[in-house]
């Protein structure tokens, strides 16, 4: 068994220290399902993930990064009782200041 993935999930530059990142529910949760976003650097390998989210929204805010970086995001469903966890989905953006 296991939960379908988050679907639709983007990252948006707000400005030049933070990124908003969105995902749309998963199609097949099977039951309660939670998320748990991790963000880490673009040039950094998979291990450097660190868990920033967990919990229901679909949205959230990573603030306090550095300017003109690169960050790759993984948001993933997590079935609440059997702690069954989808496939990672990842989206990269890179901080900018508004409008640039």
């Amino acid at each position: 068994y296991s939960t379908s993935p988050p679907r639709n999930v983007t990252a948006q530059s707000l400005n030049s220290t933070a990124i908003k990142v969105t995902w749309v529910e998963a199609l097949h949760p099977n039951g309660i399902i939670s998320y748990k976003v991790y963000k880490r650097r673009s040039v950094e390998k998979e291990e450097a993930d660190q868990q920033i989210y967990d919990g229901l929204d679909t949205v959230y805010i990573a603030a306090g990064l550095e300017e003109y970086v690169k960050y790759t995001f993984t948001v993933v469903s997590l079935n609440v009782k059997y702690q069954w966890t989808s496939q990672r989905v990842i989206a990269m953006e890179t901080t900018h200041p508004t409008g640039k």
